[in-house]
């Protein structure tokens, strides 16, 4: 009796760990969101979405990638559509920054296989409880990093969410 119940908290001490990881402040999760409500989804109210527009989040990440297996985060600000002008220029109506995560290698490929796996499926990054984007999976996954749109967040919120993370981020014009 006395084994089965070490036996019971070796595993639950095992599968806790893995859970705390998963929520790590530092660890960037990808939690998948569906447009109708599905069981272990929370629906989750957002300023830029019309009342009507409900958006549910899954309440556990699909995918996790540890502060450790990330090696470097580059934030560029890029050029948007001005339609005064026509033309794409930096404008600073539409302020908008991008990020570029670079992996580990045996994390990107893994995260290749997780991206590759969900074609055409939405996520919510968050690096801990911090939202960073919201994501849609196109084509097939195999460079060096992978890049997210940073809409709507200014340069003091990215730097804010990305605190965990500040000696592997650098900003860059582009």
């Amino acid at each position: 009796m006395k084994g089965l119940l070490v036996a019971i908290l070796l595993i639950a001490s095992v599968f806790l760990g893995m859970f705390n990881v998963c929520y790590a402040a530092d660890s960037l999760q990808f939690f998948r969101t569906f447009n109708e409500k599905v069981p272990n989804a929370d629906i989750l109210k957002l300023p830029e979405y019309k009342a009507s527009e409900e958006v549910y989040v899954e309440r556990l990440p699909s995918y996790s990638i540890s502060d450790t297996d990330i090696t470097e985060v580059k934030i560029q600000r890029i050029k948007t559509y001005d339609p005064q002008s026509g033309d794409y220029k930096k404008n600073d109506k539409n302020v908008t920054y991008e990020a570029t995560f670079s992996l580990t290698e045996k994390s990107l490929a893994n995260f290749h296989g997780f991206a590759n796996k969900y074609q055409k499926s939405t996520f919510e990054i968050r690096l801990g409880n911090n939202r960073l984007a919201f994501v849609e999976f196109y084509g097939r996954f195999s460079g060096p990093s992978f890049t997210i749109s940073l809409q709507q967040l200014s340069p003091d919120r990215i730097n804010e969410i990305l605190r965990p993370l500040k000696n592997k981020v650098k900003w860059e014009e582009k």
